[in-house]
Formats: structure tokens, sequence, C-alpha cells
């Protein structure tokens, strides 16, 4: 089985130790609450996060106080992957650890970063994040705060429902399947203020490269 490394460094670290450290014990609400489905305030974790990636964002001139032009909000892409660590009580619990190396068929969980430095309001807020090379989406895991989730399978040119995804095999349109899409979108249902700031999520799992082994 082949290791896909995103970083110079690998993963090791004695269950005891990730369990007993303080920024594993900070960050035991976020983990519960993402586990849950609910919203949580990632913030207190940040320090503890890499794999970042920057994208740049385009400025755009004031229209009388509030931005009309779309624009992509995406700011940072931070990437862990989940392990469980037995309790004290001897259930395990789950814990959140940057994603250093990612086997085929690991999943891992992105936190997308998002934020309006304008200093507008942007009426129509819009995220986009392309999706790591070699990593498929997992389907139905694409969350954020009361956005509207779409995907691409053009590099971003256009965006719709998966199931709405249409390519053509052999002249039949078929439903595109995630390993084909190529970025996610959210679009948020209320304006963003000036300064203001928030997290998105999905999950991936790792696709083989070509000519690897599946497992």
């Amino acid at each position: 089985m082949r290791i896909l490394p995103i970083c110079r460094h690998g993963l090791s670290m004695a269950a005891a130790s990730v369990r007993n450290s303080p920024e594993m014990a900070s960050r035991r609400k976020f983990q519960t609450a993402f586990s849950s489905g609910r919203p949580a305030d990632v913030r207190q974790s940040r320090g503890y996060l890499v794999a970042m990636v920057t994208l740049f964002c385009a400025t755009i001139a004031p229209v009388h106080g509030q931005a009309t032009v779309e624009r992509n909000l995406f700011r940072l892409l931070h990437a862990e992957k989940q392990i469980e660590v037995p309790g004290e009580d001897g259930r395990s619990e789950p814990y959140l650890l940057p994603a250093r190396e990612i086997a085929v068929g690991e999943e891992v969980i992105y936190t997308v970063e998002f934020a309006n430095d304008s200093g507008l309001e942007i009426e129509r807020p819009v995220i986009i994040c392309p999706f790591p090379d070699f990593m498929a989406y997992v389907p139905g895991t694409a969350v954020g705060p009361g956005a509207e989730v779409s995907f691409s399978i053009d590099g971003g040119r256009s965006f719709a429902q998966a199931h709405e995804l249409k390519l053509s095999v052999d002249g039949v349109f078929e439903t595109a399947p995630p390993e084909r899409y190529t970025h996610v979108r959210w679009v948020l249902d209320r304006p963003l203020p000036p300064g203001a700031r928030g997290f998105a999520r999905f999950r991936a799992r790792r696709v083989p490269l070509v000519g690897e082994p599946a497992s």
C-alpha cells in the first residue's frame, strides 16, 4: 500500500499522549459537534491545523456600501484525520489530527475558512473550493452555515446539484460520480457583513494514483 504524503513528517503519536495533551482536550467540543452534525466553533483549534492552502481572491470596487460583484470568499483549507483514542472509561473518543500522510481509501475532514475582507457587505456570499488532487468527495458531507451546496465537474466553470451533474458515456448521459467532481461551492442565504468570517466542511477519500493498487 502506497502512502501519499502531504507534508514532510509522518504522523506518529501515542494514544495516551494524544488523549492527555492540552491541544486534544481543547478540541473535544469541536469533534463531538462535528460528528453529530451540529455547528461548532473551531477557532479554538485553528493553531493545531495544518495543510493550509491559500488562493488568490480578487478585490472589487465599492458600490454604495454593498458588494454586488460575485467573488470567491475562500481563504484557507485545513486537512485533518479522525482517530479513535480509548478514553479513561474504556470507550473510544474521536480526535482530529493534522493529515500528514493519506493512504488509499483513507477519509480526510476538510475545513474551509472564508472571510469578507472587502470592507463592504457581500450581498450574495460565495465560497468555492477545489477538491485536492487524488481526493474524491464523500457524498452528503458538505455542510455550511445556511448555505446551498453545489458541485462542478468542469473545473469550476459551472455548478449544479449532485443529481444534476451529467456525463456522456457512450452517447448516454449518466449521473457523474463523486470522483469526477472538481470543485464544491457554498452560496450563503444571507449577506455577509464586513470583517465576518466563517467555516464550511466536507470529507474526501483518497483514490489510487495511476497504476497504484486500490488497497
